[in-house]
């Protein structure tokens, strides 16, 4: 096996288990984005990340999660069973 493989069997267990693709789908707005980014910064689990994140770094974080936390983007099959990625990750 390969990470591709790996990777399509992870999204179906997550679409078997209906777990969400992106925040939009759990009610996140796009307006709320500066405002979860700042909360985020001052979150306490913030200072225990490997790395800092600038404000702009977690908007564009939470921007690209909205519709696809997800990396790539999967085709779905006639049963909505992943299939596929389309698109280099």
């Amino acid at each position: 096996g390969n990470f591709d493989s790996f990777y399509l069997n992870i999204c179906n267990l997550l679409d078997r288990l209906e777990i969400p693709v992106g925040l939009s789908s759990i009610g996140v707005k796009k307006e709320k984005v500066s405002e979860l980014a700042l909360k985020a910064s001052k979150d306490a689990a913030a200072s225990t990340n490997p790395r800092y994140a600038t404000n702009d770094a977690l908007q564009t974080l939470i921007l690209e999660s909205l519709e696809g936390a997800r990396w790539g983007k999967l085709l779905k099959d006639k049963s909505n069973k992943t299939v596929e990625i389309y698109e280099n990750l």
